[in-house]
């Protein structure tokens, strides 16, 4: 006779997370994988009320953590949860959580990119730095940071004026000299493509949704017809030199 085993899932957080008291949501990914496993690696849980969590899952669509997809149902099903934490709070901590702004710039034109800061140590700060970077650790521009307090969030919008076409990271950086956890103190890198100068660029419609268009690759052959409307292009004129679609592949086809 087989015997399920309880075994302890021991997760050790590279960042250690400032809880200051109240509700506390947390989000579990599986990363997208290339292979199935076992319907019976079970995890310890129960049902309490029906409001408690939301789950989804896909053999094909990689979701986001950062940008969750909505219509998921409630329920009260929540896995068995061991929390271990010290009574001592992180004082001095600036977190940089991320970078906005015009992935398609051209050559020449200003554009605005926001970054964003949260302040997740106890203490109150007002002497630090918040810099817009770019591939190479090179500083674009800086800004000094105004008096943040506990859990509270602030945004810096820097303007940037491209001047070598071709792709390139931008990110947000903060400096703080008493920072305890310095791990945090760069955004994720924003991927962007700069134009040559003259080029202007639109996008049509955001893309919530997949779909096996404009390109099949379920099948040997496909083909698929598009229209877009005038005031969709913002009702401009010009050559078009270029156009991207935006994927979300399960593999990488050829």
């Amino acid at each position: 006779m087989d015997f399920l085993q309880e075994l302890t899932l021991l997760i050790s957080l590279s960042l250690p997370f400032q809880y200051s008291g109240g509700v506390l949501v947390m989000m579990v990914e599986r990363v997208m994988d290339s292979t199935w496993h076992s319907s019976s690696d079970l995890f310890a849980c129960q049902t309490i009320g029906t409001n408690r969590a939301l789950n989804i899952y896909s053999d094909s669509i990689d979701y986001d953590p950062a940008n969750p997809p909505t219509g998921t149902a409630a329920s009260g099903k929540f896995p068995k949860t061991t929390f271990f934490y010290t009574g001592q709070g992180i004082g001095n901590d600036l977190a940089c959580l991320s970078i906005t702004g015009n992935t398609t710039p051209s050559v020449g034109q200003s554009y605005q990119y926001v970054v964003t800061v949260k302040n997740n140590g106890q203490n109150a700060q007002n002497t630090y730095t918040v810099k817009l970077m770019q591939t190479g650790d090179v500083e674009l521009a800086s800004l000094p940071g105004l008096p943040i307090n506990e859990a509270q969030t602030l945004t810096y919008t820097f303007n940037w004026t491209p001047s070598v076409a071709g792709p390139t990271t931008l990110y947000g950086k903060v400096i703080l000299a008493t920072d305890e956890i310095p791990s945090n103190n760069q955004s994720p890198a924003l991927s962007i493509a700069v134009q040559p100068a003259g080029i202007q660029a639109v996008t049509i419609a955001d893309g919530t949704a997949t779909m096996r268009i404009p390109m099949d690759f379920y099948y040997k052959n496909s083909l698929s017809e598009t229209i877009y409307l005038s005031d969709e292009l913002g009702f401009v004129t010009g050559t078009i030199t270029s156009l991207a679609f935006y994927t979300n592949f399960y593999d990488s086809p050829s």
